[in-house]
């Protein structure tokens, strides 16, 4: 067996890409729990590592000892002893290295201690530090480092134990892959493939190990969660409840499994007679919050806790949480009726404190936007509806940390949230903009229609305090929710909201209905005829047609005039920046690029369709408007590189940006994978994914225009 490279710190990790300190420090935390464990080899395993990360902040003495308490156990240990070399030469102590690399040529590297070593190598490539764009395909090289050890070790039966940890290791990293296509109806049929394997590894490690092993509990354990997580085929989106048609994996057949395919509970309360295991009851209070039975839930997740209260265990301590405050969050009721209960009910408030303990917990060792949200949500409701200030100010800290998370920005549940405790707190400009926000990152063919609904109820509102200008607004929004939602969800509550506000839906679509799409008048054709008992809707019909050839020129007052507000920057320009754009984006310009700029940062931005003075050629308004405004805004996307206006007013901004020696005031924003112009390839850009502007880097465009 190959054993190049020779030691951990020759390996392309993870850890090698972390971004502070204190993400290393967290895992170290984390590691020091898993060495605790009775399984030898996934001891040592995490040992490496833990040496592994002591050396990266510098801690060089505990990583020394480490690797040094790993030749204790395992004297052979090829991995230990390279890695005392690598620390050794990093520390200056020649001599000690030589005589570490000395021992380690002199082992005999018989087939095991090489399986050995690249399987220790194989779990330290799956290890991560943070979540990266690259960690799916290290689960497959991982796993293909375990395949080639078990295939050297197939005949060595005195291993049987060590190979069924390496397994179990295998497992996980498939239990991951598994996850990341649940409920991917493109990638059904490969996560069949992966949990097929997933249950042959589990009856290996039932068949190699005692009954009454940690090994065997973990895959009792693991046979309830892949029994309830059955593989989610097309024509079964709705997961694990359901799972007629889906054949019983072939090895189970006539076994005793065969009869536990349906009941993962069985599952979970034979491992728990064999260990009561940290993992095991993880994954056990999982299977109960699914079902709902929160008191079980938090027991199991209790019980972990009390096995292991460090905060090395925070996902108990998450899961915890997540029952706590689900079980306060009675399904449809309405966020003020929740917060009502809670200020009146000392069960309610004693819950969601040891969540908001749990939480806190939780976002000091591993921060998430997911446990952000949650964390703000329990702050809200325990605020008395926002009375209480010193509360409510800790929610809304939670979730703009939350949208400083990794993906924070693009996780559209956290926006809906932030969205729902700004309207509580009837900052009503900033929750309009959040719940855009959620709405523009939807999953694409989402059944999730609560933000939509919520942000056309909000429209409505408007419209009824006799805001008629909203309309456009809103049928910017509905047209792209239209793109983003399954089609069926959607229909349900378009034809609900139109029966309960007539009125404001027959402007709505009068106004969708002169841009002339012909899938748009085809859903609105088939609302109406789904509501054709309303006595207005032969009104909406007439309405309709007589909108037909209207046209929908964009007018300035759809967008709001920054004449009273001042520019932020201090340069003395009078405006903080000027859009160039197609005038095919200019309903995602106007009413989501613009309307954050302006209305939620307090930019004062230039826009043509609203600012370019009438009698004037073009040429003389884009002229003054680059003189006029601190920074330039390039929205280049197809429709862009395709304008000839476009491109003269890039030129010309770039042009006078130049002849001012100021080439930082050009900020372009690029849509997908649209080919940048050559006359700009050599300024930086920021991207966002086909006019979603919570993909945007924001922090970093509201710093430009700062700047």
């Amino acid at each position: 067996m190959e054993h190049s490279p020779k030691c951990h710190f020759d390996l392309s990790l993870n850890v090698n890409s972390a971004k502070d300190r204190q993400e290393v420090e967290t895992r170290i935390t984390i590691l020091k729990c898993y060495i605790k464990g009775d399984i030898l080899s996934l001891k040592l395993a995490n040992k490496h590592l833990l040496g592994l990360l002591y050396y990266y902040i510098g801690e060089f003495g505990e990583s020394y000892e480490t690797f040094k308490s790993i030749l204790i156990e395992d004297p052979n240990n090829l991995n230990a002893l390279a890695n005392l070399a690598y620390v050794c030469r990093g520390i200056l102590s020649k001599k000690e290295a030589v005589k570490y690399e000395n021992m380690r040529n002199q082992v005999v590297t018989d087939e095991l201690i090489l399986a050995r070593f690249k399987a220790e190598h194989a779990y330290a490539h799956a290890f991560e530090i943070y979540r990266s764009v690259h960690e799916l395909r290290r689960y497959h090289e991982s796993n293909d480092m375990y395949d080639e050890c078990l295939a050297t070790t197939s005949e060595m039966s005195e291993v049987q134990i060590e190979r069924a940890g390496w397994m179990m290791c295998k497992v996980w990293n498939l239990k991951k892959l598994f996850n990341r296509n649940y409920l991917k109806e493109q990638a059904q049929y490969k996560n069949l493939e992966i949990y097929t394997e997933i249950i042959d590894l589990l009856l290996q490690i039932l068949r190699n190990v005692p009954e009454d092993s940690t090994l065997a509990a973990l895959a009792w354990a693991n046979f309830g969660y892949f029994f309830w997580k059955k593989p989610c085929m097309p024509s079964h989106k709705t997961g694990c409840d359901d799972m007629s048609g889906i054949e019983k994996p072939s090895k189970i057949k006539g076994t005793e499994l065969e009869i536990l395919y349906d009941d993962p509970d069985s599952c979970f309360v034979k491992a728990l007679e064999i260990s009561e295991n940290k993992e095991v009851l993880e994954l056990y209070g999982s299977w109960l919050l699914h079902k709902s039975l929160f008191d079980a839930a938090v027991d199991k997740f209790s019980r972990s806790i009390k096995l292991d209260y460090s905060d090395s265990n925070y996902f108990s301590y998450s899961k915890r949480a997540e029952c706590l405050l689900t079980k306060c969050q009675k399904e449809d009721t309405a966020l003020n009726e929740l917060i009502k209960a809670a200020e009146s009910s000392v069960d309610i408030t004693h819950d969601l404190e040891l969540a908001v303990q749990d939480f806190e917990l939780v976002v000091r060792v591993n921060p998430s936007a997911y446990c952000y949200r949650q964390l703000g949500r329990c702050f809200l409701l325990l605020s008395k509806g926002g009375k209480d200030e010193r509360i409510r100010t800790k929610a809304l800290v939670a979730y703009q940390k939350g949208l400083a998370c990794l993906d924070g920005r693009k996780d559209s549940y956290l926006h809906l949230q932030h969205a729902e405790c700004l309207k509580v707190l009837d900052e009503d400009t900033q929750a309009m903009a959040s719940m855009q926000r959620s709405v523009e990152n939807q999953n694409p063919q989402s059944t999730f229609v609560r933000d939509i609904q919520t942000l056309m109820t909000w429209y409505i509102e408007l419209w009824n305090d006799g805001n008629t200008e909203i309309i456009p607004e809103a049928a910017f929004w509905f047209k792209m929710a239209f793109s983003k939602y399954n089609r069926k969800t959607f229909k349900t509550m378009t034809v609900t909201m139109t029966e309960e506000d007539i009125d404001f839906f027959s402007k709505l679509f009068g106004y969708l209905w002169k841009e002339g799409s012909t899938q748009l008048e085809e859903f609105v054709l088939d609302v109406m005829n789904t509501i054709e008992s309303s006595p207005s809707i032969s009104l909406l019909r007439q309405f309709l047609s007589s909108c037909r050839c209207a046209g929908t020129e964009t007018s300035a007052k759809e967008i709001k005039s920054p004449s009273a507000m001042q520019p932020r920057n201090k340069k003395g320009f009078e405006y903080d920046f000027f859009i160039v754009h197609s005038s095919l984006d200019g309903n995602w310009v106007k009413y989501s690029l613009l309307h954050h700029l302006e209305i939620i940062r307090n930019f004062k931005g230039l826009i043509d369709i609203r600012d370019f003075e009438p009698g004037k050629t073009i040429f003389q308004n884009i002229d003054e408007a680059i003189r006029r405004s601190f920074k330039v805004i390039l929205y280049i996307t197809d429709n862009f590189t395709k304008s000839h206006w476009c491109n003269h007013e890039s030129q010309a901004a770039l042009t006078h940006a130049l002849a001012n020696h100021k080439s930082n005031r050009i900020i372009p924003i690029r849509e997908g994978k649209t080919q940048v112009p050559d006359f700009l390839l050599n300024l930086t850009n920021l991207s966002i994914e086909e006019g979603v502007l919570g993909g945007t880097d924001l922090e970093r465009l509201v710093q430009s225009l700062d700047n």
